[in-house]
């Protein structure tokens, strides 16, 4: 089957036009052409951050559902490889679903058949030809680092044992019990298996969590304050573009909660189906995490959604415990351009310390000791970006053409200061507030005149003075400059 090209008639196409079309995000991974969804097999090896995602092969909506694979080597710039595990029987509805990749260093699973040892993916296939969920799970494997794939010959692995949800399995190596684990969406929970090779898996026990739908699972370790004598064991779960997590500890076979609610991990309208990377380097110490920024609108283009930028996530304790945080990765710094900065300055009301900025896409640092100031953010155009002093909340609002859209989350001083990290690209916002204790991540469309994309950007303040400690403002360039995509590559084979 090849791929739809649409009106693209070249093999080879540059950056004009197929990445820089209007809508397109600047510095957010889109897929070339069509639709994408959730994330997926987030692996290192060697240099390379692989990602996969759903991937609709032919249109720019939910459906015909394949596997997408791409890859980077410094988590900012991406190289699209192409469609990875596919299945070609559309008609009866048998789409691969999400799943986890990860390096069998052991080869417990005995595929390894060179040096490097094999990259392993375990999945859902749904296969819908009764009009139930028949929903098995299945392991694909590689000996070239990723770019060709074999479907195992024994799958599936785990059966369809309900008429209802089972799927989505994050999978990961545990190395006290020297067993591979996976926990999996099924029949309302979460259910914990174990397994010595990938192959052969036994059910350990079930966490039931909140709701009875906890799709798109993910599971790992962080120390807390960063003391890696005090780790805890994070779950988050998506129900409906809303992560919410649980912290607790992990004995080898069942996850027990420290707390009776889950909280929320990022509080905006689109970020859905978040995974971490397995196998990251020892001595980069890092937990990184991207989302699948669910449900934006990108009218007229020929590819439809976006992933979010990566992510650190941490545990930090606050006076109400201890909480996920998420920061931006530290590799944005490799898109900087132009900078302003100000720092250490005394700023009333109507003064506008940045003075007049334009830009298609940008980061904004912020750290703010209030004093008597009432209110004090940043202006976008139609986006609204205000923190409200007395109220101690953060309010994200919009006016366009289009929609109008609000969003306010409490955000305490910390040490009488708030700070924002704030990435703006062309179609998308988000923002961090006090080192990560709260994100607000959401897609929208700009108010644009004809093919103007670039946001004029402004401080605002209101009732009294402040000390801005630090306010920067990056310009970030196109990860997409000088790229260029063999539409051959989108065949699949």
């Amino acid at each position: 089957m090849i791929v739809s090209m649409g009106c693209f008639s070249q093999n080879t196409l540059k950056v004009d036009p197929l990445f820089s079309e209007k809508f397109r995000p600047q510095f957010h991974y889109t897929a070339p052409i069509n639709s994408l969804g959730d994330v997926e097999g987030l692996v290192y090896y060697k240099g390379e951050y692989h990602m996969h995602h759903i991937w609709n092969s032919k249109g720019n909506d939910w459906g015909n559902i394949n596997w997408f694979h791409a890859i980077s080597r410094d988590l900012v710039h991406w190289e699209h490889i192409g469609p990875s595990i596919t299945q070609k029987n559309h008609a009866n509805g048998d789409w691969v679903y999400t799943g986890t990749a990860v390096i069998d260093y052991n080869n417990t699973t005995g595929f390894q058949t060179g040096e490097d040892p094999p990259m392993v993916i375990v999945h859902t296939i749904n296969e819908t030809i009764t009009g139930t969920f028949d929903e098995t799970q299945n392991i694909h494997y590689s000996n070239d680092r990723g770019r060709t794939w074999h479907a195992y010959e024994g799958n599936p692995v785990i059966e369809a044992k309900y008429n209802d949800h089972q799927r989505d399995p994050s999978v990961f190596w545990y190395e006290p019990h020297k067993k591979w684990v996976m926990v999996l969406f099924e029949n309302g929970g979460l259910a914990f298996y174990s397994s010595p090779n990938l192959k052969n898996w036994e059910y350990m026990s079930r966490f039931n969590g909140e709701n009875g739908f906890h799709e798109c699972p993910d599971f790992f370790p962080l120390p807390v304050d960063g003391n890696a004598n005090n780790t805890k064991w994070v779950i988050h779960d998506n129900p409906g573009k809303r992560i919410g997590y649980w912290i607790g500890e992990f004995n080898g076979y069942r996850f027990l909660p420290e707390q009776n609610h889950k909280h929320r991990l990022d509080y905006g309208d689109n970020f859905a189906a978040a995974q971490t990377f397995r196998n990251l380097p020892n001595k980069d110490g890092r937990t990184i995490q991207i989302g699948w920024m669910a449900g934006g609108e990108y009218p007229g283009m020929p590819f439809n959604q976006q992933m979010s930028f990566p992510r650190e996530l941490s545990l930090t304790t606050f006076e109400e415990g201890i909480r996920l945080c998420s920061n931006p990765v530290r590799e944005i710094e490799k898109i900087r351009l132009k900078r302003r900065y100000v720092i250490d300055e005394v700023v009333s009301e109507q003064d506008n310390p940045i003075g007049s900025l334009k830009s298609d896409a940008f980061e904004i640092i912020l750290e703010i000791e209030p004093r008597d100031v009432k209110t004090f953010g940043i202006e976008l155009d139609d986006l609204i970006i205000k923190y409200f002093v007395s109220d101690t909340v953060l309010t994200v609002y919009q006016k366009s053409q289009r929609q109008y859209k609000q969003n306010t989350r409490p955000l305490k001083p910390i040490n009488n200061r708030i700070k924002l990290q704030i990435l703006i690209d062309r179609t998308s916002y988000e923002i961090f507030g006090n080192d990560g204790r709260i994100a607000i991540s959401s897609c929208y469309i700009p108010k644009t005149r004809d093919d103007e994309m670039e946001t004029s950007i402004k401080f605002i303040s209101s009732g009294g003075q402040m000390i801005v400690r630090k306010l920067e403002v990056n310009e970030l360039k196109s990860i997409w400059n000088d790229y260029t995509f063999n539409l051959k590559e989108l065949e699949i084979k």
